[in-house]
């Protein structure tokens, strides 16, 4: 059994949940950016090959964007699994994507009144 302290969890279990949400932030730029760079280079003259150099290189950067936030994950699948291998096993540190808090009733139909939790499907 590992002996960590529950600060110690609750620390580490918050650095992971602030670098999943920054990681999608920068990913969400960066899409919103490709689109601008999209809309303003359509009608602009710029030679087609050119511009398929951009794209394909942006591309290949949310390729390797999606791949850091797949190790990340899985460094934090490792951390979970020391956590329940510990001292400190019991502690609620919380899911790194708290998708009981994110999820929404957009698909529900528009007369139901209930909101539905990640936890009650």
């Amino acid at each position: 059994m590992y002996n960590l302290t529950e600060g110690a969890v609750q620390v580490v279990a918050e650095g992971t949940r602030e670098t999943i949400d920054q990681l999608d932030a920068g990913l969400e730029c960066g899409l919103r950016t490709m689109a601008d760079v999209i809309a303003g280079l359509r009608g602009s003259g710029v030679p087609a090959g050119r511009v398929q150099h951009v794209h394909d290189n942006m591309i290949a950067s949310f390729d390797s964007f999606r791949t850091m936030r797949r190790s990340f994950i899985k460094a934090v699948g490792h951390l979970q699994t020391i956590q329940q291998r510990s001292n400190q096993a019991e502690v609620a540190a919380g899911c790194p994507t708290p998708w009981h808090e994110l999820f929404t009733t957009a698909a529900l139909p528009d007369d139901s009144s209930e909101i539905m939790t990640a936890s009650a499907i």
